[in-house]
């Protein structure tokens, strides 16, 4: 299965999202069954994950130092089997610009709740945004490890 995370500038959410999905895949004996990505609705290409992302993702025990930035793009969703959108905002911008993928956008939270953009707000602002990622995917994960 193929899962992409969606954020703005992918440098934060999704990035932390990508390397939590793997962790969390991989500790329920999973990590083989996804292939992982992330990308951004309004993201360069090629830019680093924060300094505070990468350091939020370390202190749940995954690493994302090695990931670079990526715009979305139709042949990304092409891809995409599920796609997590952080905010409503990227859910509705890619339904409008990709209206065959509109069945397969998701918000990462159940429950209809945003997962604010930490940029710019310090790390431990970063640590309440891994530990909402974190718990979210751990719930997803409850259903595929099942």
């Amino acid at each position: 299965m193929n899962v992409l995370f969606v954020c703005t500038g992918n440098i934060c959410r999704s990035p932390m999202a990508e390397g939590v999905f793997r962790l969390r895949a991989a500790e329920c004996g999973l990590g083989g069954e996804f292939e992982v990505k992330s990308c951004g609705t309004g993201a360069w290409e090629g830019l680093p994950p924060s300094p505070e992302a990468v350091e939020a993702v370390r202190r749940l025990g995954g690493d994302i130092e090695g990931l670079a930035s990526s715009p979305c793009t139709a042949d990304l969703l092409d891809w995409a089997d599920i796609v997590f959108c952080m905010e409503r905002r990227h859910l509705r911008r890619l339904a409008d610009d990709f209206p065959e993928h509109a069945g397969k956008l998701e918000l990462l939270c159940a429950d209809g709740e945003d997962v604010a953009d930490p940029v710019g707000l310090g790390l431990e602002t970063y640590l309440g945004t891994a530990a909402l990622i974190d718990r979210e995917i751990r719930k997803r994960m409850d259903v595929l490890c099942k």
